[in-house]
């Protein structure tokens, strides 16, 4: 819906379907959640990753970083070993 939900969020914290991120921050931006100054962070965003989301935050939106950390389970989704991963934080700019 393009109606606004009211005024936008400082901090939005992701960390669901990874497949949903873009279309979901996609839908925050035009419900009017996210604007100039919103902080977007997100977990998983290298494994098992979230697609089209990293586009998403890039420049010249957004100015984006990684903050590498490694993934936060091992099992038998890493083949029982620590894999990299980061977050992103993001600002609207």
């Amino acid at each position: 819906p393009s109606e606004s939900l009211g005024h936008a969020r400082d901090l939005v914290f992701l960390d669901h379907c990874k497949e949903c991120y873009a279309p979901d921050l996609e839908r925050m931006e035009a419900a009017g959640l996210v604007a100039k100054g919103t902080v977007v962070v997100a977990d998983n965003v290298v494994f098992p990753g979230a697609p089209g989301y990293l586009d998403k935050v890039a420049a010249p939106a957004y100015a984006t970083v990684l903050k590498s950390a490694p993934y936060e389970a091992v099992g038998w989704e890493t083949r029982w070993k620590e894999v990299d991963d980061a977050m992103s934080i993001s600002t609207r700019l």
